[in-house]
């Protein structure tokens, strides 16, 4: 029989976990490929739980201030922002650039997406 490449991703995914149980960094790398892929075909429902699923794993795995998971929040920002959300697109933002701040992320592409962020959230909510 024929399998779709979503099949067998949606198959390869659910592995993940138990294939690479002792190693954390792995994993993330893994669910980051998967997640995005599945960003690049408009499933948002499967982009979403894998961009949860990753966070929590680096927040258990190496704490709050892994790249993971500000990259989590930076995310639901833009959600909260093409929502029209603008009170949580802020909320969310001022959350990520506390941990960005905190895990000594300045000087990075955090910083640089969060920027975008605070900018598209400032640009669409004074139209």
């Amino acid at each position: 029989g024929e399998i779709t490449a979503k099949r067998l991703l949606d198959l390869s995914v659910d592995r993940i976990a138990t294939e690479f149980a002792d190693d954390p960094t792995t994993q993330l790398e893994l669910l980051a490929v998967a997640r995005d892929v599945y960003g690049h075909w408009g499933d948002e429902e499967r982009f979403l739980a894998l961009l949860r699923q990753g966070a929590e794993l680096a927040q258990r795995s190496f704490g709050p201030y892994h790249p993971a998971v500000i990259e989590s929040v930076t995310t639901h920002a833009w959600g909260a922002i093409y929502e029209q959300e603008f009170a949580e697109a802020s909320r969310l933002l001022d959350e990520a650039d506390r941990l960005i701040r905190l895990g000594g992320h300045d000087d990075s592409t955090l910083r640089a997406q969060w920027w975008l962020a605070r900018a598209e959230s400032l640009r669409a909510s004074s139209d």
